[in-house]
């Protein structure tokens, strides 16, 4: 029985190491003018019929927040263009997984298993629309663009970017959907500090994986905080969460009396409660600073 299981899984792995796109060769046919894909071993995995086949690369999708360095790394798909010049996506088996379309862009993501189609003309706004990897279209309308949350579950679907603000934070695993949103910021490792403030005072916000995120109501703005997988870590009833500056530090946090070895990174207050203040440490637990008192103490 272990010597079974020993050929079934050299089998196994071998047979999936055999197709992939870094040891599969992209072929020309005999005019110079088609392309296929052939295994190492010479099985014909996409015949030349196409009018061109290019690799993935992980980099080439919209993500957020924005990186220093553009990624490298290759998808296991194959991006092709036939005569019409439409396109479609092909696995590394030589399987169709998203059917020829006629749209400027086709961008893929592993993790979530899906796809973005960017459909654009001259003359009008671009528009993306969001496919599962069965081909399925996951909501019915456009969006103005569609971006991937770095190491996380959630992909920001862009309705309407600029002076009219609409935008959506959508978890293809659970179908939660959170929004309309008027802003975002993300806190991960991929975030940049804001205008005035060095990377190294910044660094603790990179480790801290949460989205804050803003409703307009009345008129007015009420902020909440997510997890990177669409979770509620605190409700959309704060009038901010906003990054403690050198100088509130300095005028009321470092005079108050407060926990030992606690690092305070936003501020904010209840949105119904403007005249109390509150505080969130590294590990996002809630703090009071009461202001009479000058001390700071921890809610529960």
């Amino acid at each position: 029985m272990k010597i079974y299981l020993i050929v079934l899984l050299f089998l196994t792995t071998t047979g999936c190491a055999q197709y992939s796109v870094t040891t599969n060769e992209i072929i020309t046919n005999a005019s110079g003018r088609k392309q296929g894909v052939v295994s190492p071993s010479g099985k014909l995995l996409i015949d030349t019929v196409y009018s061109s086949i290019t690799l993935f690369h992980s980099g080439a999708r919209k993500t957020l927040p924005p990186k220093e360095e553009i990624s490298t790394e290759v998808v296991e798909y194959y991006l092709v263009r036939n005569e019409a010049w439409e396109l479609a996506i092909f696995d590394s088996r030589g399987t169709k997984v998203f059917g020829f379309a006629d749209c400027h862009q086709l961008e893929i993501d592993e993790h979530t298993e899906t796809i973005v189609k960017v459909v654009w003309t001259s003359g009008t706004p671009a528009e993306s629309y969001l496919y599962d990897f069965d081909g399925d279209l996951v909501f019915e309308r456009s969006f103005e663009n569609i971006a991937y949350i770095n190491d996380s579950d959630l992909i920001a679907l862009i309705a309407e970017d600029g002076q009219r603000e609409e935008y959506y934070l959508y978890n293809p695993f659970t179908e939660e959907k959170l929004g309309p949103l008027t802003h975002f910021n993300v806190y991960n490792r991929d975030s940049s500090p804001p205008f005035g403030m060095d990377k190294a005072a910044f660094e603790p916000y990179t480790k801290l994986n949460v989205i804050t995120v803003r409703e307009t109501r009345d008129n007015d703005y009420i902020w909440g905080m997510f997890d990177l997988q669409g979770e509620q870590v605190y409700p959309i009833a704060y009038k901010y969460f906003r990054v403690i500056d050198p100088d509130l530090r300095k005028r009321f946090i470092d005079r108050a009396e407060k926990p030992e070895g606690v690092e305070f990174l936003f501020y904010g207050y209840f949105a119904s409660e403007v005249s109390q203040m509150m505080l969130f440490d590294e590990h996002l637990n809630r703090y009071m600073l009461e202001s009479g008192l000058n001390k700071i103490v921890k809610l529960y």
